[in-house]
């Protein structure tokens, strides 16, 4: 048998075996109970539960909320049919990309036995050389607690998988949908879906804890109080204003409501302002009657705050949403419908695979200049069913720019749950799940993390680069990894994954932080051969040769403006053309709007340095105004191979 066919074969079996896996349904590995301190408690949570998933927008629930509610509206008891013990086997189906490293440790999963082995929905945040990783983790059920994280001292080239982030209280729960931020004091706050049956009844809410010796131990949960009775919180995110204003040490927390009689589903936002010692009251920042999931708040330059969402119900239809704060949280502006989006996954049906997907915004600021960048999955016309779309604020969210699609394969194949980071540099990293490598073989489910970054405020962006197994061959990817574990939702393999910026005592740094979702280790338990779910991490300094999508000078030209910078009325243009872009290479002026200004063309160049003057006059003639500009360096088979910025003045 060749070695293709082998591998085919391969992949086809272990999902063959994991589709096969029966979803015992709520509680049979045991109902989740809640921690309640009588009986009259926990009975109002499994009322709640019940009613919320027999509603209309229980389709509208994350994964883990979903799978806590079904947990918790069980009567079977909680561990009658698990057994504790580790897998008969594991091994990598392909070896982890350079500098990309496992952050939980599957040896600490005491019930794999039991498939209780899932790590999901990862959250990154870093300062100085410490990391810290947030993510689901259903192997810490034990200990109340689904919120997982490990810990690096050394900027991420190893972790320690710490457990569980603990509740602290007895009478409490971390019911996962992680997010983790970092101060520039250096503190990390981790938020999650909460419960108390002491101080907060029947009801749930957002916990946020705090860490103040770099992940090494962590503060008791503060709750976000509850928007309304009866409620449910979920899918949360949180931010931190780390800008030198008046709001710095801010941090907002946002999430979806859900509350009887479920006939809408509001954004709220709730914001601390003593360093996460309490919080406000919750304001509803989404239009009422519409139902919207997903928000993720980000913070500028000069403290104001965008929180951007899902809406699938209401003024405008299916799309991206924002409001926005310029007085540090107390109040918002009127949402703001940015785009319509014809949704993936998430209550439209489930990618190739059976799990789902959604088209939640992610949300970024450039500290440099404070535009405001978003990627989300959406459906495009004709057969292709997800890719990933970027837009852009130049104004402070007052219009858009119309999406653009980042990924930039030929084919038909998806790509879903896109996240983006802005450094300190203005420098836009993003990087999503993707299929391409495998358009040739439409039954192959295997998965790729790819990436693409922009150095001119998203204007461009460069080749699109694999991140995930880079070394490995054309049969290399990770398969699905659904259904197997009780505790999960059957068709649930997260939600997200996040990359961050790090975090320094005067604001954003350098650095792109990444972990995420990785189904590369194939584990053997009672149930079958699987692939399992764990997380890896992924450090990326934005060299020159990194945003333009390969080794300087190799591929594509590559442009050194040169000095002086500002430039005067006359100003050349530098660049180098390496041995494979040898040809005409065209050069185009554009000012901050994306509008071509003046357009430069060579004849065919051969490898070496060359120039190319420009008089400071537009297409027609007439001279431009002084101001910033962005020149980009073009070839016919590449539409765009790199680009930089000047400074023009007269």
């Amino acid at each position: 048998m060749k070695r293709n066919q082998a591998a085919n074969v391969m992949t086809a079996c272990v999902w063959a075996a994991a589709a096969m896996l029966l979803f015992p349904g709520p509680g049979r590995a045991g109902g989740f109970r809640t921690p309640a301190a009588d009986p009259g408690a926990q009975e109002n949570a499994r009322s709640l539960a019940t009613a919320l998933l027999r509603s209309d927008v229980a389709k509208y629930l994350s994964g883990p909320g979903r799978s806590v509610l079904e947990m918790i509206g069980s009567d079977e008891p909680r561990n009658e049919s698990l057994k504790a013990g580790h897998e008969l086997w594991s091994g990598d189906a392909a070896p982890l990309g350079p500098s990309t490293v496992r952050v939980n440790d599957p040896g600490q999963d005491g019930y794999a036995a039991s498939d209780i082995t899932t790590q999901s929905e990862t959250a990154v945040a870093a300062f100085g050389p410490n990391v810290i990783v947030v993510y689901n983790d259903s192997g810490q059920f034990e200990t109340q607690s689904f919120e997982g994280y490990g810990r690096s001292t050394d900027g991420g080239a190893t972790f320690t998988d710490m457990g569980a982030v603990p509740v602290i209280f007895p009478t409490a729960a971390n019911y996962g949908d992680p997010a983790i931020v970092a101060s520039r004091r250096g503190e990390f706050f981790v938020a999650a879906i909460a419960y108390n049956s002491t101080l907060l009844g029947s009801q749930f809410t957002i916990s946020v804890q705090k860490s103040t010796d770099r992940g090494l131990t962590w503060g008791a949960p503060v709750y976000t109080p509850q928007y309304a009775s009866g409620s449910f919180a979920d899918k949360d995110f949180i931010a931190v204003d780390n800008t030198a204003g008046p709001s710095s040490g801010n941090l907002y927390v946002t999430w979806t409501n859900f509350a009887p009689p479920y006939n809408e589903l509001p954004i709220v936002v709730s914001r601390s302002t003593n360093g996460g010692a309490s919080f406000s009251a919750p304001i509803r920042i989404s239009a009422f009657g519409s139902s919207n999931e997903g928000p993720e708040p980000a913070v500028g330059p000069n403290g104001e705050i965008y929180v951007a969402w899902f809406q699938y119900q209401g003024v405008g239809g299916a799309g991206i949403v924002m409001a926005k704060s310029t007085d540090g949280g107390a109040t918002f502006g009127p949402p703001q419908f940015v785009t319509p989006v014809t949704p993936i996954g998430f209550g439209t049906g489930n990618l190739a695979g059976n799990f789902r997907a959604n088209s939640f915004p992610r949300i970024d600021v450039s500290p440099v200049n404070g535009e405001v960048y978003m990627v989300f999955a959406g459906n495009p016309p004709g057969p292709d069913g997800a890719d990933v779309f970027f837009i852009r604020s130049t104004d402070g969210g007052a219009t858009w720019s119309a999406p653009a699609r980042v990924n930039d394969d030929t084919g038909a194949t998806d790509q879903w749950f896109p996240d983006l980071a802005v450094n300190g540099e203005g420098k836009i990293r993003v990087f999503w799940y993707d299929r391409r490598r495998h358009s040739d073989k439409p039954g192959d489910l295997l998965i790729d993390l790819y990436g693409t970054s922009s150095v001119d405020g998203g204007l461009t962006f460069s080749p699109n680069q694999r991140i995930s197994h880079p070394r490995s061959g054309s049969d290399a990817g990770m398969i699905p990894a659904v259904g197997y574990d009780p505790y999960i939702n059957p068709i649930y393999m997260g939600d997200y994954n996040d990359i961050k910026v790090d975090t320094t005592p005067t604001g954003p740094g350098l650095g792109f932080y990444s972990a995420w979702g990785d189904f590369t280790r194939i584990v053997r338990t009672d149930g079958g051969t699987r692939t399992d779910q764990d997380v890896v991490f992924a450090r990326q300094d934005l060299t020159p040769a990194l945003a333009r999508g390969g080794p300087a000078g190799t591929s594509a030209p590559e442009l050194a403006t040169g000095d002086p910078n500002p430039k005067g009325p006359r100003t050349t243009i530098n660049f180098v053309v390496g041995e494979a872009a040898a040809g005409p290479v065209e050069i185009g002026i554009y000012d901050v709007a994306g509008r071509l200004v003046s357009r430069l063309a060579s004849p065919a160049l051969s490898p070496g340095r060359h120039e190319l003057a420009w008089d400071g006059r537009g297409e027609g003639g007439e001279s431009v105004r002084p101001g910033m500009y962005f020149v980009r360096a073009l070839q016919a088979d590449r539409p765009v191979v790199c680009s930089t910025r000047i400074l023009y003045m007269r």
